[in-house]
């Protein structure tokens, strides 16, 4: 039987970047929406891959910094998932590129088969994503890493409180990056500074009206995940690397935004522009 976190090298956690002011909304939801099924643009963009994006989650390997320059300023927020729970609830895809890349097209598709795409993601964790498809359930988000300890203290009590789920077992208590032992290249940018913007978020602007509900038995016998299970799997990986990788990282988001900044002017369909 084919093992994914095997096939990643024994990852635990995969990332998603939303909005903060989205965190209640997710929770009340049953958890992460696809663009079919959410009334607001996700902060990721599918470019020339919009419409056979549509039906996924995408979630990344490492966090991709370089998103935060396309949310127009916005507060954002980490969400960790426990890879296990996610990936075990239904269909999924490995891509290893920038799923807005005509070149991904072929992966999100499945045209090629998932032993030789999740290879090809472990070799490449810097721009690696997994798609999952419909949904992820609030069950398998294990923890939300803030910037700041104004954004955790507000938007993580909300995000609890809006959290229906009975299932739900937040290992990893909301985090932000400034306390002492935050892994090295699992924090947000020191120069990332978003504007203060409106945290009431009473509307529920991106709420599913069918709440999400994730197998109880499944999320029984996953295994608890911790803060150290977080550390490891990132911090690991960049004391490995160069001390410059993170740099080039950084250089290389921002190209592919700059790429699908061109595309909108060109007014490609797949990109997307928030305006709530």
């Amino acid at each position: 039987m084919f093992d994914i976190r095997r096939a990643l090298g024994g990852r635990k956690c995969l990332c998603h970047f939303t909005y903060a002011s989205l965190l209640p909304d997710i929770g009340a939801s049953g958890g992460l929406l696809c663009t079919d099924q959410r009334i607001t643009p996700p902060a990721h963009s599918w470019g020339a891959n919009a419409k056979a994006g549509a039906g996924y989650v995408c979630t990344s390997l490492r966090p991709n910094w370089g998103i935060l320059g396309s949310m127009g300023g916005r507060e954002a927020a980490l969400l960790v998932i426990d890879l296990q729970i996610a990936l075990a609830a239904g269909e999924y895809r490995c891509v290893p590129l920038n799923s807005g890349s005509p070149d991904a097209r072929r992966y999100i598709g499945g045209e090629v088969a998932l032993e030789e795409a999740a290879s090809a993601c472990q070799r490449n964790p810097m721009k690696a994503e997994v798609l999952i498809a419909g949904a992820v359930a609030v069950e398998a988000i294990r923890g939300v890493m803030f910037h700041s300890e104004a954004s955790r203290d507000h938007w993580w009590p909300a995000f609890r409180q809006s959290t229906a789920s009975g299932n739900c077992r937040f290992d990893l208590s909301g985090w932000y990056d400034g306390e002492p032992g935050s892994p090295s290249g699992f924090e947000f940018p020191r120069d990332y500074q978003p504007q203060a913007g409106d945290r009431s978020n009473a509307d529920g602007v991106d709420r599913s009206l069918r709440p999400i509900v994730l197998n109880a038995a499944l999320h029984a016998r996953a295994p608890i995940l911790t803060i150290e299970d977080v550390e490891r799997d990132f911090a690991d990986e960049w004391a490995e690397d160069d001390p410059d990788d993170r740099d080039l990282e950084t250089e290389l988001l921002a190209e592919r935004d700059a790429i699908a900044q061109e595309m909108a002017d060109l007014h490609d369909s797949g990109w997307y522009s928030d305006q709530h």
